[in-house]
């Protein structure tokens, strides 16, 4: 058992999404100026519309793949078509790489999960498709 997408090659155990989960979206929050552990449905007690507006976080486009569930529901193409090249920017920009010496294996792994995650989802935007979390 796992989670899959409709429409993606893109599919991880729920072990292994809820690590992409911490670390990849943990990442991603990071880049916009988001403490994903403060954030509700991370352990934490800020509700998502809580959120500041300073410049980086207001309407960014990836807080709708960041507050959303592992393991139901699904995100529109108009989500998509923001999420998508926002999270290639994301894990293409420099800052991607982490200081550790140790955090190369999975950095890599979420980086390549990740860009395929997002090339399938400019595919569905294309199409005019959800992409349903099963």
């Amino acid at each position: 058992m796992g989670l899959d997408f409709s429409g993606s090659e893109a599919s991880w155990s729920y072990t292994g999404f809820n690590e992409f989960r911490f670390r990849c979206r943990g990442r991603l929050a990071k880049e916009i100026g988001i403490d994903l552990n403060a954030m509700h449905g991370f352990g934490g007690p800020t509700p998502w519309e809580a959120l500041p507006p300073p410049p980086q976080m207001a309407g960014d486009p990836i807080i709708p793949f960041l507050n959303h569930s592992d393991c139901e529901g699904e995100l529109t193409p108009e989500e998509m078509r923001g999420i998508a090249p926002r999270m290639l920017e994301i894990l293409n920009s420099p800052s991607w790489k982490s200081e550790g010496e140790n955090d190369g294996d999975w950095e890599d792994e979420d980086k390549i999960v990740g860009t395929q995650l997002a090339e399938d989802m400019l595919c569905l935007v294309e199409e005019g498709e959800n992409l349903v979390f099963c």
